[in-house]
């Protein structure tokens, strides 16, 4: 399985996941480990850019334009699946950018980031 992987600046990767267990037993583990794979996906991207010098992340990484739109729909109290269709992209998709936003802030709840977002002024408080 291969999750291809897009930063915030345009930068390209590939993400790829195998095993040897049977092929039933693989399906069901990638549909169980789907989210995780992609959020670990991004993680490794970010972090072989910047170990290889190509970015630059000091202190708080900045948030992508989506991970700003998901995060401050949330502040304003929509929920994911109201989210999603107003940004044309999936329910799934809205909770990985909420996911990412978290991870990149350092914070384990997403009312945390909002505030911490709000407070490094990355969305409108």
């Amino acid at each position: 399985m291969t999750i291809p992987v897009r930063g915030p600046k345009g930068e390209r990767s590939l993400f790829t996941a195998t095993s040897s267990l049977r092929e039933t037993m693989w399906r069901r583990l990638r549909s169980d480990c789907m989210s995780d794979l992609q959020v670990i996906s991004h993680y490794l991207h970010d972090k072989a850019l910047t170990l290889s010098g190509l970015r630059d992340n000091a202190g708080v990484r900045g948030l992508s334009p989506r991970e700003r739109q998901c995060l401050e729909m949330v502040a304003q109290g929509k929920l994911p699946k109201q989210i999603a269709p107003a940004l044309q992209i999936s329910e799934s998709a809205v909770r990985l950018y909420l996911r990412s936003t978290k991870r990149k802030l350092g914070v384990a709840t997403t009312a945390h980031a909002i505030n911490r977002a709000a407070v490094l002024e990355l969305i409108d408080g």
